[in-house]
């Protein structure tokens, strides 16, 4: 008998009809008290914020869930989105099989950035594993029972739909999450020291912030160990060439302690400071856990793929014949994709206002180093002109052509400029005290050589 049906004879539940039907296969009889609060009800979703008790009790009583108006606001994306994979969660992961099984998404004819998404919890989430969780909720055997074989039969129907994407499409929605999983495991190991100097951190920062008023030295201390660790990071990390520099300032362990370092610096009234690491969270997406760097390298398989179709429709277009087009693109040819949807909003940071309030007097300049000079712990920078020289050239109107006026640097960050060097600041408007964001080697190099303090190149 079709799930669904026994479900509705059994419970008295109701579900909305949608395409999406699991394999046929006989359900444990559920007794009608079970659904009896859903009585009357003709749709349901697991929505995001629900606790995991409740949203296990509806996918219980319903067969078929609604999907909701977009991706991001769906319980299992959201679910994806928080998941610790240090720590495998067998319920989080169950929970996002069901749900994306239960409200259809997970066709592969559907939805296959879902499909390809929810493939790694249908792998690694063990019945056992599941079955232990489920029961530590206390909501009874009954309960317990059949949602545990609701999660293997969805299980099974997911990895099968997984079977039935093409070569392309499974490049890039099971592939490219099981590279960045690769990658995720061996920065683990390489940066193991890091990552647990970093784990010890985080209670300093949150209690140095939530206590500043009456412990200032503590914030400031913090606010230097944690600039320490970053730093320390960020140059074997990048200048060893671990990764891109742009991964390594935006990936995990640096990432996170920037923003430390942001909510530290607003909370002691560092108004430069903030700003400047302020902006290196403005770089790009962030791309520090799991979920982040599987958006991040989606969005440019997708875009590259997308260009490859384009070239290859034009070609067709244009009357090449099949053979070479199989040549020069494969077959199947490359696939039209759509730009990734699985991105959650996140919660406004606590600083945020309090930021905001504070850059009011903070200017960005870009400019070219024209000269170091000065001692102690701060020192001059001043740049090159606009224009040639200042001949025959007076007053206001020479403005735009002299440049920026030169700026105090501190020395740790302005030891290793040169003359010549590109450098994006952070400067307070009225004392000129500057503090740096990025150095380039030249004027239009994109070769960069400094992060914050940290020379990174030559």
């Amino acid at each position: 008998m079709d799930r669904l049906l026994l479900l509705l004879l059994l419970t008295g539940c109701t579900a909305r009809t949608q395409l999406r039907r699991v394999p046929p296969a006989p359900a444990p009889v559920v007794s009608p008290e079970l659904c009896g609060a859903w009585k009357g009800v003709s749709s349901w979703r697991p929505y995001p914020d629900l606790p995991p008790a409740r949203q296990l009790e509806g996918m219980v009583c319903f067969d078929i869930f609604d999907r909701g108006p977009s991706p991001s606001e769906r319980s299992y994306v959201v679910q994806h989105d928080r998941f610790d994979e240090s720590a495998f969660d067998p319920l989080a992961a169950a929970l996002v099989v069901v749900g994306c099984a239960g409200d259809g998404a997970c066709q592969a004819s559907d939805e296959p950035e879902s499909l390809g998404q929810t493939v790694f919890y249908a792998q690694n989430a063990q019945t056992a594993a599941v079955r232990k969780a489920v029961a530590g909720l206390g909501l009874g055997r009954e309960v317990a029972d059949m949602f545990v074989r609701r999660f293997d039969l969805d299980r099974a129907w997911i990895l099968e739909q997984a079977s039935r994407l093409g070569p392309r499409e499974r490049a890039v929605y099971v592939g490219v999450p099981e590279q960045v999983r690769a990658r995720f495991r061996a920065h683990a190991k390489t940066f193991a020291a890091f990552w647990r100097r970093a784990g010890k951190l985080a209670p300093r920062h949150a209690l140095a912030v939530a206590t500043k008023d009456a412990a200032p030295a503590r914030a400031e201390s913090t606010a230097a160990d944690v600039r320490r660790l970053r730093d320390e990071y960020l140059q074997k990390c990048a200048r060893g060439r671990s990764a891109p520099v742009q991964e390594c300032v935006l990936g995990p362990i640096a990432r996170p302690l920037t923003e430390a370092l942001v909510h530290l610096e607003t909370a002691l009234g560092h108004a430069v400071a903030a700003a400047a690491e302020h902006a290196l969270l403005r770089w790009g997406a962030d791309r520090s856990t799991v979920a982040g760097a599987i958006r991040v390298a989606q969005a440019l398989a997708i875009e590259q793929e997308t260009a490859r179709h384009e070239q290859w429709a034009a070609a067709k277009e244009e009357g090449v014949d099949d053979e070479t087009l199989v040549q020069g693109y494969g077959n199947p040819p490359p696939a039209l994709l759509p730009p990734p949807a699985w991105d959650p909003p996140r919660p406004t940071p606590g600083y945020r206002l309090a930021l905001r309030r504070l850059q009011t007097g903070i200017d960005a300049f870009e400019g070219v180093v024209k000269c170091v000079r000065g001692r102690g712990e701060d020192v001059e920078v001043s740049f090159e002109t606009d224009g040639d020289a200042e001949d025959g050239c007076e007053g206001d109107d020479c403005d735009g052509r002299r440049g920026a006026q030169p700026v105090l640097l501190p020395a740790a960050e302005a030891k290793s400029l040169r003359a010549g060097n590109r450098v994006d600041v952070r400067i307070d408007r009225e004392s000129r005290r500057a503090m740096l964001v990025f150095a380039w080697k030249t004027r239009d190099s994109a070769d960069l050589v400094q992060v914050r303090g940290v020379r990174i190149g030559r």
